[in-house]
């Protein structure tokens, strides 16, 4: 979806429409998602703010922009975090900083859930890459002690934007039929005389690939050999998981073999009893649309 808008954007902005692109990877971030990403710190909260408004003021007096698209699945934080407990333990903190941000614009929250039973895997392999030298057992054990479900995040989402429209979707519909759903998104975007224009699909991004099971367990070990490191400082092992991210793990990433991580039968079981009753409580009244 971030593809599709990044490659339509001249398309977009023919109809008003800016979108913000968020490439971390390739140094392609717009202003308004760093302030999105920091607006959850504490000491950097009011600063978020004020640059996130001030973002937004120049898109729409600016540049003549009617319309801002967002996408930035760490709005609400990560789903995990070392140090704190909980399912997207600072999404509190996130929801207020975010309703200060946008107010007086009218905003329309889209927000997908996902089944837990491959969501949490596939963060782990993330937690590994940004530095994690845990075992999955270790880091299952951990989530697992939390509450997992989607309804009181998708609760508190509701309570910060009050009276708005509000979407809610499957992440496996939209992967499913990506196409269909990005035709809709577009089709809502645009409505001049270019609605009818073919879409550029584009590649100018960086995929985030997952991590091969062999890949992982390497850069585990590496990171655990830095955390043993005596004499020096934790901020300066910090630096050295971040620095071997860039330069070693895009190799090791790719070793072949080794054993996935996953669930056994039980914990999978509950993930997927868990989604189910999820999905049954948050779409008892309405199907979700593109």
């Amino acid at each position: 979806m971030q593809n599709l808008l990044w490659a339509n954007q001249a398309l977009l902005r023919s109809e008003g429409v800016h979108y913000c692109p968020r490439f971390i990877r390739a140094n392609n971030i717009d202003p308004l998602n760093i302030a999105v990403s920091n607006v959850k710190k504490a000491h950097l909260k009011n600063a978020a703010i004020t640059a996130g408004r001030a973002r937004l003021e120049a898109l729409f007096s600016e540049m003549d922009i009617n319309t801002v698209v967002l996408s930035n699945e760490s709005a609400l934080g990560d789903p995990f975090n070392d140090n704190k407990e909980g399912f997207f333990p600072f999404r509190k903190e996130a929801l207020a900083g975010l309703k200060q941000m946008f107010e007086g614009y009218a905003l329309v929250p889209v927000f997908f859930i996902r089944g837990q039973a491959t969501l949490l895997p596939s963060f782990y392999g993330q937690r590994v890459r940004q530095g994690a030298s845990y075992s999955f057992e270790t880091f299952s054990v951990r989530m697992q002690a939390c509450d997992l479900s989607w309804r009181p995040i998708v609760s508190d989402i509701k309570k910060a934007f009050g009276g708005v429209d509000f979407e809610l979707h499957r992440f496996e519909e939209f992967a499913e039929g990506p196409e269909a759903f990005s035709s809709a998104l577009f089709s809502r975007l645009i409505f001049g005389s270019s609605s009818g224009t073919k879409l550029a699909t584009g590649n100018a991004y960086m995929k985030n690939a997952g991590v091969a099971p062999r890949g992982l367990a390497a850069m585990r070990s590496v990171s655990k050999q830095i955390e043993k490191l005596s004499g020096v400082s934790e901020g300066t092992k910090t630096k050295l998981k971040k620095r071997l991210r860039r330069v070693l793990f895009p190799a090791l990433e790719y070793l072949p073999g080794g054993t996935a991580d996953k669930f056994d039968d039980v914990q999978l079981g509950k993930l997927q009893k868990l989604y189910q009753v999820d999905v049954e409580h948050l779409f008892a009244d309405h199907s979700p649309s593109p």
